[in-house]
């Protein structure tokens, strides 16, 4: 088959131009499968959407963070 055909059918799999040139098949119905198998592997393969760990730096929380009052805190003695 031609790169063109290649092209076109990983076209319609938003498949990337080396994606579609590895594509295997002698008709234009075992590319589309192959292209379709190739995209759904791929899709299955995505990580998640966000990887921010648990923590947002953008959150506008009331609490206020005092760095002068957690350090005598932390350097009070805790035992007496």
């Amino acid at each position: 088959m031609s790169d063109d055909i290649r092209a076109t059918i990983g076209g319609r799999y938003n498949l990337s131009a080396n994606l579609s040139a590895r594509l295997v098949g002698e008709t234009p119905d075992e590319l589309e499968r192959d292209a379709r198998q190739l995209a759904q592997a791929i899709a299955a393969q995505a990580g998640p959407e966000s990887l921010s760990g648990g923590l947002d730096p953008f959150n506008e929380s009331d609490d206020d963070f005092d760095p002068v009052k957690t350090f005598r805190d932390a350097r009070r003695p805790r035992y007496l």
